[in-house]
This record gives structure tokens, sequence and C-alpha cells, in this order.
């Protein structure tokens, strides 16, 4: 009787190799094959608990950054959206716009209507031509 019969039929390895003990086995290398074969398949199992502990472990280890990461870009977020109504609050109290609350010059500003204007008129020399 092959060691898997017991476990497929559904009492476990040790209760086979049990049954198998009180009823004698053939000599020493029976004993030996049918241990040999127990101690492999359960190394086996054993390895293969382990992986999936640790296939577990790297999930939930994954899924602890995952959680981490959305938890500090929520609050770089808020900070800046904080940040944000902080100075508006400001420039709405010294009467300012947003564009200078935010430290964009007049300056600035009127250098991109500048560059605006520059490619709106080759546009139309180029529709022209």
């Amino acid at each position: 009787m092959p060691l898997y019969y017991g476990i497929f039929y559904g009492s476990s390895a040790e209760e086979w190799l049990l049954e198998r003990f009180e009823r004698g086995f053939r000599d020493v290398n029976d004993f030996l094959a049918c241990s040999t074969s127990l101690v492999a398949e359960s190394a086996e199992s054993a390895e293969s608990v382990e992986m999936r502990v640790e296939s577990r472990a790297e999930s939930t280890e994954s899924a602890e950054m995952r959680v981490e990461s959305r938890a500090e870009s929520r609050v770089k977020r808020r900070a800046e959206r904080r940040a944000e109504s902080r100075a508006e609050s400001r420039a709405e109290s010294r009467g300012e716009s947003r564009a200078e609350s935010r430290g964009e010059s007049r300056v600035e500003s009127r250098g991109e209507s500048r560059v605006k204007s520059r490619v709106e008129s080759r546009a139309k020399q180029g529709a022209g031509e």
C-alpha cells in the first residue's frame, strides 16, 4: 500500500504509518521508504505553508505601503489647500488680486501678453500668405 493511499482515503499519514507499524513492515528498507516519503511530504507541505505565509506578508506589506502613501498624499493636499486659502484670505484682506498673492508680478503678465500677441500676429501672417 503506497503512502498516498491512506491520505487519499481520509486517514492521516501518521495514522497510516502507525497502522503499518502495527501490522509490521516487510523489512527495514520498507520502513525507511515509508518514513522518508512521510518526512518529504511533511517538508513539502511545510514549505508550501511558509511560501503562502511569506506571500501574505508581502501582500500585507505592500498594502500597508499603499495606505501610507495615500495618507501622505492626503496630508500634502490638505496642507496645500490650507496654504492657498491663507494666501487668498491675506490677499483679500489687503485688497490684492489673486495673481499678485501667488507671487506673479505685473511684469510677468505683460511678458505673457507680448508673447501671445506675437504668436497671434505670426498666425495671421501665416494665414494671409
